[in-house]
């Protein structure tokens, strides 16, 4: 089985690119996914909890999204440690990276957009998934497969 490779630019090991996406994964957790909500916001979202969700006709699973959203966190940390100073070609290497997760998973981003603020917008539902996209990139280092 062939593993998609994230070294057509740079050569990083697991190590150098995990910290990065685990440091990233834990404040998501421990900010409860972006709800960091002011006693107003609080009241808004409990409110908020009530109405019912409905989900995007191009719903993607959620194995599938947390697929992409690993490689997305994997890219992302790759950029980040390239040693290149202007954001502009950080931001364009990036896309790049994001054109072939996209091509490579099948998906197109409209897709993986509506589904992410389907999911995202279920705070309980976003903290589970968070945990999966650990447990993901956890499994894929202790493969090799963040190479």
């Amino acid at each position: 089985m062939q593993h998609w490779s994230l070294n057509k630019f740079v050569r990083l090991n697991a190590l150098n690119v995990v910290p990065f996406s685990f440091c990233f994964l834990a404040v998501l957790l421990s900010t409860g996914c972006a709800s960091l909500a002011t006693e107003k916001g609080a009241a808004k979202s409990a409110k908020d909890s009530t109405k019912v969700i409905i989900p995007p006709k191009n719903l993607l699973s959620e194995t599938k999204f947390i697929s992409i959203l690993a490689d997305f966190h994997i890219a992302e940390a790759v950029v980040s440690q390239i040693g290149v100073r202007d954001s502009i070609s950080k931001i364009n290497r990036f896309e790049r990276y994001e054109y072939n997760i996209f091509k490579r998973q099948g998906v197109d981003s409209a897709a993986y957009h509506s589904t992410y603020r389907y999911y995202m917008a279920q705070n309980e539902k976003a903290k589970v998934l968070m945990v999966v996209l650990l447990d993901t990139l956890k499994k894929r280092e202790k493969k090799g497969m963040l190479e």
